[in-house]
This record gives structure tokens, sequence and C-alpha cells, in this order.
């Protein structure tokens, strides 16, 4: 993937994906990490997603998002509903956040938003994804 790294996390135990985005978040890009999120065999439709951008700089229009959204939701199609949430930085990514959550809402239930300087981010993942407290994140989420 060009000008981006990420580190992909599956927890089936609580049905969740975790991603991190750092770097430059494209078109191309953005496609390559939904499959790359996408291949581990443990990985079922109706999971949680949490996808932490706030070392992205996002490079992606409201159309992008919108194909986006669609090219998830015709390659892993889920009769449920799921809990999303990313991580951003700064306004400009919040809004895109909120847009790509316009068009994924027959999928996700409500997406929240949170922002990285928010100093309590971690008791708020586990209270969106019904965890306990002292539940692991994995190292690369940082929190």
């Amino acid at each position: 993937m060009e000008d981006l790294t990420a580190n992909i996390h599956i927890d089936p135990s609580i049905r969740c994906l975790f991603i991190k985005g750092i770097g430059t978040l494209t078109r191309t890009n953005s496609f390559e990490l939904a499959d790359l999120a996408r291949q581990d065999s443990r990985y079922e439709n109706d999971f949680n997603v949490l996808s932490d951008l706030s070392d992205c700089s996002i490079e992606i229009s409201p159309e992008v998002l919108r194909q986006l959204a669609i090219y998830i939701d015709q390659k892993w199609p889920t009769q449920n509903k799921f809990m999303s949430a990313f991580i951003v930085n700064g306004p400009l990514n919040h809004g895109l956040a909120r847009i790509y959550g316009a068009y994924s809402s027959s999928r996700i239930i409500e997406p929240v938003i949170l922002n990285s300087q928010n100093l309590d981010i971690k008791p708020q993942i586990c209270t969106i994804f019904n965890l306990p407290n002292d539940y692991q994140l994995p190292d690369f989420l940082g929190y």
C-alpha cells in the first residue's frame, strides 16, 4: 500500500476488528486496506470495527467514501448491524469520518467518532464495544 502502513488485529472472542493506519489514506489504499483487514478467516462480516486514523492524512473525497461504503457492503454483506468507531485528529478527518458513517448507516449502528487527543479514550472504547475496563487493546493502538 503506497504511503500507508496498517496494523490489524482481530479478536474473535469479542467479535472486533481493530485497524490502525499510519501515513496517507488515498482512494487506492483505502480499498486495499478494506481487503487486507478482512482476509483473516476468523473475521465475520458483523464484527465491530475500531479504525484509528489519528496518524493519517486523509486524501479522499466524499464520493470515494461513498464508493468505499458500497464496496464494503457488497463484498462483505451482513444482516446484522454492528458498532463502529473512528479515532481521528482534527476537524477535517472528523468530518470525513461522519460522511463515511452516513454512507454506511445501513450496516453500522450510529458510528462514534473519537478525538485522539482525549485523555480518557480507552474507557470510551470499552463502553462503545461493551468491553471490560481491563480489556487489553492491541498495543499498536497505544491507548
